[in-house]
């Protein structure tokens, strides 16, 4: 019979202490949004604000300069392909047809004696010249594109230099940074342990005490987590 009683108790008290946790899980919601906040409060750190705004501009508008270069030549390669692969078919359709007529003619004289064939091969001769105009297009601006890119990448290596040498100062300010932001956290955590520690002194054993352990559970897990 007595413990037919204080079952209904115990289940009492489970009760409570999930409402504790629950209350617990509520405020770490609250405290996590608030924290997670913080580093919003400083401005984010770049070595971009240590080296000199004039060089690195000028660098930086040289890559540009050197990338949109490669893209338009790149952009004029692909034409001069298309071209390329036009003329190379015209020529290889001449030698077909040239070769078809060589082996259908009826013609007595040796071929490199016979006009007609001196005719046909000369006629072969603007075609291959074309490809030849145009394969040399081609190469013309794979040396600019070569040339701009060696452009950017002599501006990139530059840009890492100057952003080498601001490092240590760059690690300097964010050590500094992160040291105010661990302050901002103290400041807010801190008091929240301290209140949490009177109210276990203080209420833990009144009728709020799942609110009050809910609290503690709370400031213990913000302060040391």
């Amino acid at each position: 019979m007595k413990k037919a009683l204080r079952l209904p108790e115990i289940w009492f008290r489970r009760s409570l202490w999930l409402v504790a946790l629950i209350f617990a899980f509520f405020l770490l919601g609250l405290g996590r949004a608030v924290l997670s906040d913080l580093p919003k409060i400083e401005h984010p750190i770049e070595a971009t604000q240590f080296v000199d705004a004039t060089r690195y501009n000028a660098l930086q508008q040289q890559i540009e300069h050197a990338q949109k270069q490669q893209r338009a030549i790149e952009d004029t390669q692909l034409q001069i392909s298309l071209q390329l692969t036009s003329a190379q078919n015209d020529v290889n359709s001449a030698e077909q047809s040239f070769q078809d007529w060589l082996q259908t003619r009826t013609a007595t004289e040796r071929d490199e004696q016979n006009p007609e064939v001196f005719k046909r091969t000369h006629q072969l001769e603007p075609l291959r010249q074309r490809v030849r105009q145009v394969q040399a297009q081609f190469e013309q601006q794979e040396q600019k594109r070569m040339q701009a890119f060696k452009s950017e990448q002599q501006a990139l290596a530059a840009q890492q230099k100057l952003l080498q040498a601001v490092q240590p100062h760059v690690e300097q300010a964010q050590f500094r940074q992160e040291l105010i932001i661990f302050l901002y956290r103290l400041a807010i955590t801190l008091p929240l342990l301290l209140l949490a520690l009177g109210l276990w002194k203080k209420k833990r054993h009144t009728t709020y005490w799942p609110f009050v352990w809910g609290f503690i559970f709370f400031a213990l897990i913000t302060f040391f987590i």
